[in-house]
C-alpha cells in the first residue's frame, strides 16, 4: 500500500534561499552540516573560516540552509555554550553505543557526560530549570536533555538518568533458534509483525501442522483464507460479525469449533432497550428516520 501511494505522489522539493531566511542575513552563513537543523552552535570565527580581529566564541543557530549569530544577553550566551556541550557529550554516548564501541570507551564517555553535566549544573543550576528552559527550547534536542534529570511530582531532582552509569542502548542480537512454539510465536510478531509459520518453522525446526498444536487457543485461522492471527487480534473488533462467520463455517470445517468457543466467551452484553439513546444528527443514523 505504501508503495502504491508513494507512485502517486505528485510534488516537488524547493531548496529555500539564504535571502528566504527572515533573520540577521547580513551576518548570516551557510549551515554546517555536522550542525543538527534547529540547533545551536559554537564557533570561533578562524573555525568558519572567516577573518576577524577577536577570535571569540559565537553562538549560531541553524535554519535550514544558514546559520546566524544569535544576539542574546551574555548570561543566555553561557548557558545555551554550557548546554550545547552536554548535547555533545550525550550524543557522542549514544552514537558509541548504537555502533558497539567497547565497554571501555563507553565507559569514558559516561565520565565525560557526567563531569560536562556537573559542570554545567554547579554554575546554571538544573537543565530543567525555567531560565534554562527558555534559553535553550528551540534547540532541537532540549527535550533530550531535560531527561537526563529524573524529578519527582513537585519537579525536584531525585537523580540523574540511567545513561549516566548504563549502558541504555544494547546492539541487537539476531535470535536462530528458540525452543517452543510459543516462544518462536513471540519472535515471528516481534520480527515478522504476523504469525509467520516458515519463520516459525526455522526457528524449533517444527512443522506448520506441529506449530498448529501447540498454540491452539493462541491462534486462530480466519475464515475464508488462509491466514493466521493471534488471539488477541482475533478476539477483539466486530466480534458478533466474527461469531456469526466462525458459526457458518465450523457447520461443515470442525476445525473452526475452537474459533466459535472462544468467541463466544468474549461476545458483550446485549442492551436492553432502556440502555440505548439516540441523539439527533448522529452520523450513524440514515437520514430518513430524523426526518
Amino acid at each position: 500500500m505504501l508503495d502504491n501511494t508513494i507512485e502517486k505522489i505528485r510534488g516537488q522539493i524547493t531548496i529555500p534561499d539564504i535571502d528566504d531566511i527572515d533573520k540577521t542575513a547580513d551576518n548570516s552563513i551557510l549551515a554546517d552540516p555536522s550542525v543538527k537543523n534547529f540547533s545551536y552552535a559554537v564557533f570561533r570565527p578562524s573555525q568558519l573560516g572567516i577573518d576577524s580581529k577577536k577570535d571569540d566564541e559565537i553562538v549560531y543557530y541553524r535554519e535550514n540552509s544558514s546559520m546566524y549569530p544569535v544576539d542574546i544577553p551574555e548570561m543566555t550566551k553561557e548557558r545555551i555554550k554550557g548546554m550545547v556541550k552536554v548535547r555533545n557529550a550525550v550524543n557522542a554516548l549514544i552514537n558509541f553505543q548504537l555502533e558497539d564501541y567497547d565497554e571501555d570507551i563507553i565507559k569514558q564517555a559516561q565520565k565525560e557526560l557526567n563531569n560536562v553535566y556537573d559542570s554545567f549544573k554547579s554554575k546554571f543550576g538544573l537543565i530543567n530549570s525555567g531560565a534554562n528552559k527558555k534559553a535553550f527550547s528551540q534547540d532541537s534536542s532540549y527535550y533530550l536533555l531535560s531527561s537526563l534529570e529524573v524529578l519527582d511530582e513537585d519537579r525536584n531532582f531525585k537523580r540523574k538518568a540511567d545513561i549516566f552509569t548504563k549502558r541504555t542502548i544494547n546492539k541487537k542480537i539476531t535470535v536462530t533458534s528458540v525452543d517452543t512454539a510459543s516462544e518462536a510465536l513471540v519472535m515471528s510478531i516481534a520480527e515478522k509483525a504476523k504469525v509467520d509459520f516458515e519463520y516459525m518453522s526455522d526457528l524449533t525446526g517444527m512443522d506448520k501442522d506441529r506449530l498448529i498444536s501447540d498454540l491452539r487457543g493462541v491462534i486462530f485461522k480466519i475464515p475464508m483464507t488462509e491466514v493466521w492471527v493471534t488471539a488477541d487480534e482475533y478476539l477483539s473488533g466486530n466480534v458478533r460479525e466474527k461469531l456469526r462467520m466462525a458459526e457458518l463455517f465450523a457447520e461443515k470445517n470442525p476445525e473452526f469449533e475452537i474459533n466459535v468457543t472462544a468467541l463466544e466467551k468474549v461476545q458483550p452484553k446485549d442492551l436492553e432497550a432502556s440502555e440505548i439513546s439516540v441523539r439527533l444528527g448522529a452520523t450513524w443514523i440514515d437520514k430518513e428516520y430524523i426526518e
